[in-house]
């Protein structure tokens, strides 16, 4: 039984895989998840797409059917019965103690009547595809944001940020489209030249989808009927599209929101406290590492605010792979490197999947 009084070391609380049999991997989030079915030599035997798991963003409810619907589907429309998945792991956002684990948790069971399953953040896919299981920081800035830290072989876990849209996020696709709206109302009212920001957003489908045609339309379609966390978010691209195009009003909010993320990645590497001589991977994850002039920015920012040697990259594999190999990983006789072959076979054939 996890302290529900403490925070959840994830590392540690992940039950060892005991069973021979396919695993099950769920790869959840605030607009979609996706579910596979796999051999451990990474031979995929299902795979679907679905609807969130996040439960700040659906509710624990919904997000416990929507899992349990992809699921379904995978089994439904793959090669696989789920009474032969001898091990089930749920990577999701919103899963931050012991009874959000439960929640998604119970929702696979239910169809894996032979499997022990088990739900942890989303970090967990993320980190774990960094550095092949190996100590590494991983950074999520897509929709919302988060920094993990984490070594096996010493027990560690440790999460920086990831408080959600009103208390953090800060260099996500949420914070830079609040940006976009909040320096577009300021150009309304004469307190800000970023004008050619301003003309985009209200140019956007974004903003027609809303019903916005004046600045004075902002406030009103942000907080009615509520505030919807992925639709702010879509106005990223325009701030990260004139930021890449030299629009220094662009790049001032993207260098000031990155800033405060490398804060946590540098964190991260202390946390981490890697021998002298050698450098931290730092894997980056979310769309928001797509644009040129944010990546330059959090590399920036990150030489900055930490003295130790790092090596910041997109790792070659996904979240859903790197869930893969914690699943894999979790039998502790299996080496790292048959953990590497079949994520590199998994990786192949997911490739050749529409979604994946």
């Amino acid at each position: 039984m996890v302290d529900s009084e403490a925070p959840v070391n994830w590392i540690t609380a992940t039950p060892p895989r005991t069973s021979d049999g396919l695993l099950m991997v769920v790869d959840g989030g605030a607009t979609h998840s996706r579910v596979l079915i796999a051999e451990t030599d990474g031979s995929l035997r299902g795979f679907a797409t679905g609807q969130p798991t996040n439960a700040r963003s659906v509710g624990a409810r919904q997000a416990a059917v929507n899992l349990g619907d992809t699921l379904r589907r995978c089994i439904v429309e793959g090669t696989a019965d789920g009474s032969d998945v001898a091990y089930g792991y749920v990577t999701s956002a919103a899963v931050d103690t012991e009874a959000q684990s439960e929640n998604l948790s119970d929702a696979a069971r239910s169809q894996l009547p032979n499997a022990t399953v088990f739900a942890v953040p989303d970090t967990m896919g993320c980190w774990a595809a960094t550095n092949r299981l190996e100590p590494a920081v991983a950074v999520i800035a897509g929709t919302g944001s988060v920094v993990v830290a984490a070594d096996r072989s010493v027990g560690l876990w440790q999460r920086f940020g990831g408080w959600d849209f009103l208390l953090g996020d800060e260099g996500s696709g949420f914070a830079l489209g609040r940006a976009a709206l909040r320096e577009t109302l300021l150009v309304g009212e004469g307190r800000s030249g970023a004008t050619a920001l301003s003309t985009e957003v209200l140019a956007s489908d974004a903003a027609a989808a809303r019903g916005i045609e004046r600045t004075e339309d902002i406030p009103d379609a942000v907080h009615t009927p509520a505030i919807d966390k992925a639709w702010i978010a879509s106005f990223a691209p325009i701030v990260l599209q004139l930021s890449d195009a030299g629009d220094q009003h662009a790049l001032a909010i993207v260098r000031r929101e990155v800033d405060i993320l490398a804060g946590a990645a540098a964190a991260g590497i202390e946390a981490l406290d890697l021998p002298n001589g050698t450098p931290t991977p730092v894997g980056l994850f979310g769309g928001t590492f797509h644009s040129t002039s944010l990546r330059s920015a959090f590399d920036d920012a990150l030489s900055a605010r930490t003295d130790r040697e790092f090596v910041a990259s997109v790792p070659v594999h996904s979240a859903l792979v790197g869930g893969f190999m914690m699943a894999l990983g979790a039998a502790p006789s299996v080496r790292t490197h048959d953990v590497a072959v079949a994520a590199d076979r998994l990786a192949a054939e997911l490739s050749k999947r529409p979604g994946s």
